[in-house]
C-alpha cells in the first residue's frame, strides 16, 4: 500500500473512487448535495469548511471498516483483492492515524461534550463492525442500508438545522439509499436478472418515487423531498446521454 494512502481519504480513492467514473458519481451523489443543503441553511463561506472537516472526520472513521472488510477479503476465496495484504503494524498505524485525525476535528468544532456527535459515530462503528463480520449476506443489506444513510448525512448532520434533517430523512432514504441498496444487492448477486445496468433504471427508479415524493413534500409541507427526487431525476437523465455512464457504481 501507498505511503499516501495512510492518508484519510486516499484509501477510499485509491481503492474505490480510481477513476473518473466514480468521482463524478460520488460527486453528483453525495458531495454536491451535501454542500448544497448546508449552503441553503447557512450560505457563508466557513460552512463549507465545516463540511469539509466533518466529511475528513466521517471518512476517517469510514475507512477503517474499508480496510477491515479488504484484508478480509483475503481470506476469501471470491473476495475482491483492492488492497495488499497489511501487516499487525500497518493496520495499527492505519486506524491510529485516523483516530487522532478524528479526535483532532471533533475538538476542534467543540464537540467533545456532544452526544449526537459520539452517538452518531459509535452506531457508525457498529453498523460497520456488524456489516464485516456478518455471515448471513442478506442481512449486510439492512448494514449497508444504515451507511449509506449515514454516508449522506454525516459532513452536514452537525451543521443542518433539526427540523431540516428530520425532513430530509425520508427523501434521503428514497433518493440515495434505496438506489444503493439495489445496486449493493445486484452487485453481491443477491438479485437475479435486475437489469440496473442501463440508464433506463436510472430514469426510471426516480420518475417511479416521484409520487412519492409529491406525498412527502405535502406531508411535511417542505419542498426539499421533491426538490432532492428533482435533482437525481436531472443527473439520470443527464447520464443517459453519456454512454460511459450508463453502468452504475456500487461501491
Amino acid at each position: 500500500m501507498r505511503p499516501i494512502a495512510y492518508i484519510p481519504f486516499f484509501y477510499f480513492q485509491k481503492t474505490r473512487l480510481h477513476n473518473r467514473k466514480a468521482f463524478v458519481f460520488h460527486s453528483a451523489y453525495e458531495w454536491i448535495p451535501a454542500a448544497g443543503l448546508a449552503l441553503f441553511c447557512f450560505p457563508v463561506a466557513g460552512t463549507l469548511v465545516d463540511v469539509l472537516l466533518f466529511y475528513v472526520a466521517f471518512i476517517s472513521i469510514y475507512e477503517i471498516g474499508y480496510l477491515v472488510n479488504d484484508q478480509q477479503a483475503h481470506q476469501e476465496s471470491e473476495g475482491r483483492k483492492r488492497s495488499d495484504r497489511l501487516s499487525f503494524a500497518k493496520v495499527a498505524a492505519f486506524i491510529i492515524i485516523r483516530l487522532l485525525v478524528f479526535l483532532a476535528i471533533t475538538q476542534q468544532q467543540n464537540l467533545l461534550q456532544s452526544p449526537l456527535w459520539w452517538g452518531w459515530y459509535f452506531l457508525l462503528a457498529i453498523q460497520f463492525a456488524a456489516h464485516n463480520l456478518l455471515t448471513l449476506r442478506s442481512l449486510k443489506s439492512i448494514t449497508f442500508s444504515f451507511l449509506a444513510f449515514s454516508r449522506f448525512l454525516s459532513p452536514v448532520v452537525l451543521i443542518l438545522p433539526m427540523d431540516v434533517t428530520a425532513s430530509l430523512a425520508l427523501p434521503v432514504f428514497l433518493n440515495y439509499v434505496l438506489f444503493r441498496l439495489f445496486t449493493y444487492l445486484d452487485s453481491k448477486d443477491l438479485l437475479k436478472n435486475f437489469e440496473r445496468k442501463t440508464s433506463t433504471y436510472y430514469q426510471g427508479y426516480y420518475l417511479l418515487i416521484l409520487p412519492f415524493s409529491i406525498l412527502i413534500a405535502y406531508i411535511y409541507q417542505s419542498w426539499l423531498p421533491l426538490g432532492m427526487n428533482a435533482y437525481y431525476l436531472l443527473i439520470a437523465l443527464a447520464f443517459g446521454f453519456l454512454p460511459s455512464f450508463r453502468k452504475t457504481t456500487s461501491d
